[in-house]
């Protein structure tokens, strides 16, 4: 069992890191894993959302990348994020925040034209 130091009122004190890989959960455990699991789907969405640009393609997408632990939260479909490169620079930049050309980037993908830019990015990721 790991041992790490925490800090709780300005002093420090030796606590034990109790799960490893393979660690079998109790009832209680899984069942804060998984609100711990819906709490950060709900966080890492909840800008798409607030736009009025989040499907459930795009949940289903999400959770099937999530990854506790992982920067962002989960390992990226390397087409998507190639689509998503090639999309941004399709957007009209001008006058836009990094967010926004995000925004309409995902709108492009979510047009009908996001199907070449997939297959286009599919063709660069498989080259």
């Amino acid at each position: 069992m790991n041992l790490k130091f925490i800090t709780i009122g300005g002093e420090k004190y030796l606590v034990p890191s109790p799960y490893s890989v393979g660690h079998v959960c109790t009832d209680g455990e899984a069942n804060a894993l998984n609100q711990t699991f819906v709490e950060a789907v709900r966080n890492n969405l909840a800008g798409k959302a607030k736009d009025g640009k989040l499907t459930q393609p795009d949940v289903d997408a999400y959770v099937a990348n999530y990854q506790f632990g992982a920067k962002g939260g989960f390992t990226a479909n390397p087409i998507e994020s190639m689509a998503l490169a090639i999309a941004r620079k399709k957007v009209n930049r001008r006058g836009l925040s990094t967010s926004e050309v995000t925004a309409q980037a995902h709108a492009l993908l979510a047009s009908d034209k996001g199907i070449a830019i997939r297959k286009a990015a599919a063709a660069m990721v498989e080259a």
